[in-house]
């Protein structure tokens, strides 16, 4: 029964994705957003949503571990999608063929998570108006930073390849679109993240673990399919946008649950084992944010190195965490 729940959900959200994707392009170009904002800001929250309602469920059953293993593990697996993608796509080198201003959205992702490992390591147990001074530096940082993404993409035009990708379809008809694959994100996401966590149980794992290599998985599925399918219809900035700005918006999701985190600050609370999470992630997003800046012409027998070197700190890091899986559940 659990292993149909987990199948169904799935599904569910599969077509969402697509959904999402197909009508956020459109989205994009009637509007005159471009798939570079739409792609950073409203398709990265709107695919994000399965892990702000996972952390959200996590901090109101007291599991914070839970959340940040979500959040965080969220990043290594949207960089780990990024380099995969980069290897198969054959139309243009992704990290290099892409908008710059993409590194723009790198450096506010590697901002934050720098913060929260600051804050994790460090609490600073202050608070205003009743709420932890940490999750509002980490709200203010969003803030500010999408406030400059949104200045940055206006400066340039769009391109006439993406204003012939918007007529077929009325702006309404793709708003309401968008919308109801929200809306089932939403409704199956908590299906699916339960019914994985049942799943997980069985095994053993700690919570913490479960977080992290799990969850991140199954509720990456919008970011996965939303982003194949913007590259099967030649949006590739819409692609990496959604992608880097995904990492940006599970650092400021973390925050925001943080808020109903009770009582306390919600980084006091996470194991202290998780800052090793975060500099992993900032490690994998600055060797993509390199491969964006770098864009040397030079390839050795047609292998991206940026992309094999992503995955294989990827896969290297997930390996050393499960060795020392107990560092992710430790009390300070």
């Amino acid at each position: 029964m659990i292993w149909l729940v987990f199948v169904l959900s799935a599904l569910a959200i599969i077509a969402a994705g697509i959904a999402i994707a197909r009508f956020g392009d459109i989205i994009a170009v009637r509007t005159g957003l471009g798939r570079l904002l739409f792609g950073t800001i409203l398709l990265a929250a709107g695919t994000s949503l399965p892990e702000l309602i996972a952390a959200f469920d996590a901090v109101r059953f007291g599991i914070p571990d839970l959340a940040a293993g979500n959040m965080l593990g969220s990043i290594l697996v949207d960089m780990f999608f990024l380099a995969l993608f980069d290897l198969v796509t054959r139309q243009a080198r992704l990290l290099r063929g892409t908008a710059i201003t993409h590194s723009l959205t790198a450096a506010l992702a590697t901002l934050l998570l720098a913060a929260t490992v600051l804050f994790i390591l460090v609490p600073l147990g202050l608070q205003a108006l009743g709420i932890d001074l940490e999750s509002l530096i980490i709200l203010a940082i969003f803030v500010g930073g999408t406030r400059l993404i949104q200045r940055r993409a206006a400066l340039g035009p769009v391109p006439s390849e993406e204003v012939a990708a918007g007529r077929h379809l009325p702006l309404l008809w793709a708003g309401l679109g968008f919308a109801g694959g929200v809306a089932v994100l939403v409704l199956a996401a908590p299906s699916l993240v339960g019914s994985a966590e049942a799943i997980a149980a069985t095994t053993g794992l700690g919570t913490g673990f479960i977080g992290l290599a799990l969850l991140p998985l199954v509720t990456g599925m919008p970011e996965l399919v939303s982003s194949i399918t913007a590259l099967r219809i030649g949006a590739f900035d819409l692609a990496v946008g959604n992608l880097f700005g995904s990492c940006v918006f599970n650092t400021f999701a973390l925050a925001l649950a943080g808020l109903l985190f009770q009582p306390g600050s919600i980084y006091a609370a996470i194991s202290s084992g998780f800052s090793f999470v975060g500099l992993l992630g900032l490690i994998l997003i600055n060797i993509a944010l390199l491969g964006t800046l770098a864009r040397p012409e030079r390839r050795i027998r047609r292998i991206e190195w940026d992309a094999i070197l992503i995955i294989v700190v990827y896969v290297a890091g997930i390996y050393l965490l499960y060795q020392r899986a107990p560092l992710l559940s430790a009390q300070r």
